[in-house]
């Protein structure tokens, strides 16, 4: 649910293994914070929007797999 929160545990990550964290997709709200926020942070790389035929190859050399939700519902 939260990107900022998820960019500094990607942080403690990479200082720890080298992994980085990539964010990608168009801006949405608050898209300004999230920009800071993965500017600022080392290990975490902001590539926008992913063209379609450019998600199969970024996902398969992918270590995981983060969706994170901004709203709930039931």
């Amino acid at each position: 649910k939260n990107v900022i929160e998820l960019t500094r545990a990607a942080s403690r990550v990479y200082k720890s293994t080298g992994t980085p964290l990539v964010v990608a997709g168009a801006p949405a709200w608050g898209s300004a914070l999230i920009q800071e926020a993965v500017t600022n942070t080392k290990g975490v790389f902001y590539v926008g929007r992913v063209a379609d035929e450019d998600l199969v190859p970024l996902m398969r050399h992918a270590v995981g797999f983060v969706f994170p939700s901004l709203y709930e519902g039931f």
